[in-house]
């Protein structure tokens, strides 16, 4: 099943079908976001402008659906435990390859690990506001203190609006 809309409702020809696997995974991007505590269509975005929503997730330094380092997926497996019941049962003590291969193989694993990073950046390294968030999360936090706001931040903000025209509630 294919998940399609007219142009002229999101503003983009990249919406206008989406497969089944991209439209499973945004919406299971909106379930795992929403119940993190972040708006229901930020995870989405972040999925959809880092991999188009699993497409395209091949990429020698980020791992997954969500295009994280493995820094930061080490970090979100350490600050919180239960993500392992999503990704295999893996842990921060786990082998890097084991890690590598669960988060990258493994959409929901990467969804979730997504959602807990932009977590990490709220509550560890208190960064707030939405588009600051999401500047952290592609600069990394401390980096991330420094910008509010920069292109990749305004094109995630972007998919989020027109990506809650592709939902129906």
């Amino acid at each position: 099943m294919l998940l399609t809309t007219s142009m002229n409702l999101v503003g983009a020809d990249e919406y206008r079908a989406l497969d089944r696997i991209q439209t499973t995974n945004l919406r299971t991007a909106a379930k795992i976001g929403s119940v993190d505590g972040h708006d229901r269509y930020l995870i989405p975005a972040v999925i959809y402008q880092e991999s188009k929503a699993g497409l395209d997730k091949k990429h020698q330094t980020f791992i997954g659906i969500g295009q994280v380092g493995f820094a930061a997926v080490r970090e979100v497996l350490q600050e919180y435990p239960e993500v392992s019941s999503s990704c295999g049962g893996i842990n921060h003590k786990s082998p890097k390859n084991v890690i590598r291969r669960a988060v990258q193989e493994n959409d929901r694993c990467g969804i979730t690990v997504a959602s807990k990073y932009m977590v990490v950046i709220k509550e560890k390294y208190g960064i707030s506001g939405e588009e600051h968030q999401v500047v952290a999360y592609q600069r990394g936090p401390i980096a991330g203190k420094k910008v509010k706001s920069s292109q990749y931040s305004k094109s995630v903000m972007r998919h989020k609006r027109n990506l809650k025209n592709l939902f129906k509630e």
